[in-house]
């Protein structure tokens, strides 16, 4: 007599039918059967990189599961909004739909006017650029690209390779330079007048170079934020600032807009706090070391 498997107990074998069930068929082993719901597919060579990567990176054997299921799960880390985008959210935000190309249209231009207001503000890293400019025999005065803001820092290079050499040149005032009493001699320069002119700023050396080396007047810049024009493009920032762009552009077109005042009160104020986090995060995080110096009376 065989053992009773409890009442009404039905052998797995001879179990109905059922979808998703076929593993319990005559002779079946759920090992052996495919999942009928599975969807996934094999790593590719990028992804299967991209773990061996992330594995080395923690030292981790390769290959292992976790990564493999990181790399499968093709994750980003790109979020951007295009123009367009930053302009729909910012009515969005004033509780206003975007209706005509005007609407489009003056949308930009406050979005260039706020690029202004940002300059204003102070340092932005992302805006800070190398330049070089050769310096000639006798010649004291240099323009800079039209796009420069100001100059952070400077230095005179000499030398090429191995045997070059920066040297530091000082930033000088107006009136500084203005009394100089001989503008017109040469040596190596060691001062320089950073003039903020309207269309281009320029730069006045002084000593004028004598040609004895060949200068190189190296600076590094603040530029301007490039135009906002066509729609589709993305505007000229870094990720961490694209909420204080849309914040920005919806406080700004809640002044043209039918927008209740305490919206407008609101949307300002989110404005200054979503700028404030990241001029915040974008600075220079290098450590300082301040020596203090105590002169005898």
């Amino acid at each position: 007599m065989m053992p009773s498997r409890g009442m009404g107990a039905i052998s797995p074998s001879k179990r109905p039918g059922r979808k998703g069930m076929s593993c319990f068929k005559k002779g079946g082993k759920v090992w052996d059967t495919p999942n009928p719901n599975k969807k996934s597919k094999p790593l590719t060579s990028k992804q299967k990189a991209s773990a061996k990567a992330r594995a080395k990176a923690a030292g981790r054997p390769y290959p292992n599961l976790v990564d493999n299921l990181r790399a499968g799960k093709e994750m980003t880390a790109s979020f951007s909004l295009d123009i367009n985008d930053i302009i729909q959210e910012s009515f969005e935000r004033c509780g206003v739909d975007l209706r005509s190309g005007y609407d489009l249209k003056t949308a930009r231009r406050s979005l260039n006017l706020m690029t202004i207001e940002w300059a204003n503000r102070g340092l932005h890293l992302w805006l800070i650029e190398e330049g070089v400019v050769p310096l000639e025999l006798g010649q004291a005065d240099y323009d800079l690209p039209a796009d420069t803001i100001d100059v952070i820092d400077q230095v005179i290079r000499t030398g090429e390779g191995t045997n070059q050499s920066d040297i530091t040149i000082n930033r000088i005032s107006p009136s500084t330079y203005a009394t100089i009493p001989n503008k017109q001699a040469k040596g190596r320069p060691i001062q320089v007048w950073i003039q903020r002119l309207k269309d281009s700023p320029k730069i006045t050396v002084w000593p004028a170079p004598d040609g004895t080396e060949n200068y190189k007047f190296v600076y590094w810049r603040m530029r301007r934020i490039e135009d906002v024009s066509g729609g589709a493009s993305n505007a000229d920032i870094p990720f961490r600032f694209l909420n204080a762009m849309v914040a920005g552009l919806a406080f700004y077109m809640s002044q043209k807009l039918p927008v209740d005042p305490n919206r407008r009160a609101e949307l300002k104020m989110d404005y200054e706090q979503q700028m404030q986090l990241a001029e915040d995060e974008d600075r220079v995080k290098a450590s300082v070391r301040f020596v203090p110096w105590i002169s005898p009376y």
